[in-house]
């Protein structure tokens, strides 16, 4: 049986994608003028991936032969599927703010929802699974996000600039002590603002805009208030650390920590879970009490990681076991030593990879899927490869 599969991907066309990214990687032409957010690569329900070869999506395939597919150690440690979900992201307008809940959490979360007899489906659910969802994003374009709680002392100093202090209650006893007790007292009142005091606190800050002496802070203030006029969470870059990644640069994202996609292209990889609780620049259901009881307090900078852009082989720092992420600058031929379930996207050029038995040539924008009997696979030519799997690397 073939160890090595080209697979068809799906793609998601969320309202905040972009027209042309995903279509020009791929060399698909769109039909129409919906935008292309994601293109995933994956065994989930939701968007299983096809493998021509055997006219069957991913996921039917694993659970004809779960062993075969994922390898004996994969299977079992993960209840015979595949535990990642692999994408391309491609966004031309924030995300929403969210933090996903940690293995504890999801758990409880979603065994809770049950017993109150909350439909999948409804509006207000907040766990879709019982499983975490700590992911991983890496840029392929500039990619602007925001994660994380800034250090105090820059949310001080941009509240203060933007004279906002005199509207929160508890603004003074946050600047007077700086921790993340008053820290959260302080976001839940932001989160919570609502009717004439919200929209004062948004026009406060489109008035004041200029005296904001971080400009780009400033200019992800005017993004956001144009496209979320009245959604408090517009505010968001003054407290949640607003940076751009550059190409190859990337940030895990652990349980708890808030975060919002803002703009670009990138890799991204995660656990094979829908849970996700929402803080802002959404229509969709915020629920701030569950939200804080899943957050971290942390203030600190973003821990961003930052490689040589020559470096041949980078394998990008994950500290959990369901997902590993490579990017390789293949430049001749490397020896891909194997034995789990991986997939291969190429961002440009072209290879061929062998196996004892097989050869297959895999095109820029092309993507493959390599079974757990697949141990030892050559590459080799001229391409930017991503390469996704379990474990660590």
């Amino acid at each position: 049986m073939k160890r090595m599969f080209k697979m068809v991907n799906k793609i998601q066309d969320y309202e905040w994608g972009t027209q042309d990214y995903i279509a020009e990687l791929i060399a698909l032409e769109k039909k129409d003028d919906k935008p292309w957010a994601e293109l995933w690569m994956s065994s989930h329900e939701k968007a299983p991936s096809y493998l021509p070869e055997l006219d069957m999506t991913l996921d039917k395939a694993i659970a004809r032969n779960p062993q075969y597919f994922l390898g004996k150690e994969t299977a079992e440690e993960y209840n015979m599927k595949l535990p990642y979900l692999f994408k391309v992201l491609s966004s031309s307008k924030a995300l929403s703010i969210q933090a996903h809940p940690n293995l504890d959490q999801a758990k409880t979360g979603y065994k809770k929802e049950n017993e109150h007899g909350i439909a999948l489906g409804d509006y207000k659910r907040n766990y879709k699974d019982d499983n975490h969802k700590p992911e991983l994003i890496c840029a392929l374009t500039d990619f602007h996000a925001m994660c994380g709680f800034r250090p105090s002392w820059e949310t001080i100093n941009y509240f203060s600039e933007l004279d906002l202090p005199s509207i929160f209650e508890n603004f003074y006893q946050f600047k007077k002590l700086g921790d993340s007790v008053s820290w959260a007292k302080l976001f839940n009142e932001i989160l919570r603002v609502s009717g004439d005091k919200k929209q004062a606190i948004l026009e406060r800050v489109r008035k004041n805009l200029s005296s904001l002496t971080d400009q780009y802070t400033s200019s992800w203030l005017a993004k956001l208030l144009d496209f979320y006029p009245n959604d408090i969470g517009a505010i968001s870059p003054l407290f949640l650390n607003t940076f751009m990644l550059k190409p190859g640069q990337a940030i895990f994202l652990e349980a708890g920590l808030l975060h919002a996609y803002l703009q670009g292209s990138g890799i991204e990889i995660m656990a094979n879970s829908d849970n996700v609780l929402r803080g802002g620049l959404t229509p969709k259901n915020i629920d701030v009490d569950e939200l804080t009881s899943i957050l971290k307090w942390d203030m600190k900078k973003a821990d961003i990681q930052n490689y040589p852009s020559e470096q041949e082989l980078i394998n990008y720092e994950i500290p959990i076991s369901e997902f590993s992420l490579r990017k390789l600058n293949l430049h001749g031929i490397y020896k891909l030593v194997n034995g789990k379930p991986t997939m291969l996207l190429l961002v440009s050029g072209n290879l061929v990879a062998k196996t004892a038995s097989e050869i297959l040539r895999v095109e820029k924008g092309e993507s493959i899927f390599l079974t757990g009997q697949a141990k030892d696979v050559e590459l080799s030519g001229q391409a930017l490869v991503f390469i996704a799997s379990t474990g660590t690397n």
